[in-house]
């Protein structure tokens, strides 16, 4: 049994793994964050710490 992966940000699929064990789930779901998303956030962080603005985003 696999799970997907999907990016909590913006929904990009991001692949599948293979569920630990012998649990079994359906339409199972782990969620990540895709390279794009993480690039996006991490400037955000930056110019927050920076002064720079308010955060549009709830992290």
């Amino acid at each position: 049994m696999v799970y997907r992966i999907v990016c909590a940000w913006c929904q990009k699929e991001m692949g599948e793994k293979e569920c630990p064990g012998s649990m079994v789930m359906k339409d199972a779901i782990s969620h990540s964050i895709c390279e794009c998303c993480k690039g996006k956030v991490i400037i955000e962080i930056e110019q927050l710490e920076n002064g720079g603005g308010e955060c549009a985003m709830i992290l």
